[in-house]
């Protein structure tokens, strides 16, 4: 994986606004993201994660975040989410750290922990 910094972009109609996977290492900073088809931004495959200070703005079917699959972490800070079906998933074996963010305006779930059946 790789340790890239995404820094104050706007990220509009696309399927994933920010997809971190195969053990990625990444800082998402300051980014706006808008009318993700599946969501805003995706976590996965044991991907660790800082984002601070991102908008997502999502479609009403959409998730704003997902944070999935066992090793996967992500520091959630000053997060604005709103308009989408889900604010924040986060699946079992997955770690976050949710601070100081806001999520409004969802169809469902704010927040949705998951775990095993």
């Amino acid at each position: 994986g790789g340790d890239p910094v995404v820094e104050r972009n706007r990220l509009v109609k696309n399927l994933v606004g920010l997809l971190c996977a195969d053990q990625a290492k990444g800082k998402l900073l300051d980014n706006t993201i808008s009318e993700s088809v599946t969501a805003g931004i995706s976590i996965q495959t044991g991907s660790v994660v800082e984002a601070n200070s991102n908008s997502i703005n999502g479609q009403k079917d959409s998730m704003g975040v997902m944070v999935i699959d066992l090793g996967s972490r992500a520091t959630l800070r000053q997060l604005e989410i709103q308009g989408v079906s889900n604010g924040l998933v986060v699946a079992e074996g997955a770690q976050v750290d949710f601070i100081n963010s806001r999520i409004f305006h969802v169809a469902n779930e704010a927040v949705i922990a998951r775990g095993s059946n």
